[in-house]
């Protein structure tokens, strides 16, 4: 991923798969929303946005989207980031329209402190194709979605990565391969979501000057006594 012939490939790949996606949605201008769609020669966890689950994250702009957890091929359980640790599987439910889960549909239904997803990765064979969903307005601004070569080093748009909103539902298509050139059996499904919030400087002094305020009064109170 690191030379200029990759980095070529990737931005070919997803200029043709945006391209691909505004002419199919294009019709559709009472939509509230546009599904972004682009394919990558990669593993999504294996360099490409890093190694291995619990360092794995799509980064935009202004923004970072860890992975949440991840499905084998056949849509059992794999594992879930640690910054998660309420996540067990049981909030997705999936339902498959195509050969070795090749396409289908999912639904997500958090719980408690479980995060909300902004990006799913279908990988199959060396590639895997990223899914996100954008406001019409973003997918037609050219300083969001709609740039034609405001790319970053993975081939992505930070800004329209900035851009991707929480969704409880979505679909999947693996990528082509073969001698037909037909959707591949997925070898596994990736979640990706909103990073777990992290207390501002500012409460955290404030919790501390409470802990230490209420400490000496606790020991002014066990003097007196």
């Amino acid at each position: 991923m690191g030379n200029s012939t990759s980095s070529l490939h990737k931005r070919a790949g997803i200029l043709v798969s945006l391209l691909a996606g505004f002419m199919l949605l294009g019709s559709q201008s009472a939509s509230a929303v546009v599904i972004m769609v682009s394919q990558f020669n990669d593993n999504d966890c294996s360099e490409f946005f890093g190694t291995g689950i619990d360092d794995c994250q799509i980064v935009g702009d202004t923004t970072v989207s860890p992975v949440i957890a991840n499905f084998a091929g056949d849509l059992t359980f794999g594992e879930a980031n640690s910054l998660f640790p309420s996540v067990t599987g049981n909030e997705w439910s999936f339902s498959t329209n195509g050969l070795g889960n090749s396409t289908g549909d999912w639904i997500y239904t958090p719980t408690g402190a479980d995060p909300g997803i902004k990006f799913w990765a279908a990988n199959a064979g060396n590639d895997f194709k990223l899914f996100w969903e954008v406001s019409d307005a973003d997918a037609d601004n050219v300083l969001v979605c709609g740039a034609q070569g405001n790319y970053d080093d993975t081939g992505l748009i930070g800004a329209c990565l900035d851009a991707a909103l929480v969704v409880t539902t979505g679909s999947w298509t693996t990528p082509p391969g073969g001698i037909l050139d037909l959707p591949m059996d997925m070898s596994h499904l990736t979640f990706y979501g909103t990073a777990p919030t992290v207390p501002e400087p500012s409460t955290l002094a404030l919790l501390a000057l409470g802990l230490l305020g209420f400490g000496y009064g606790h020991r002014r109170s066990s003097i007196a006594r």
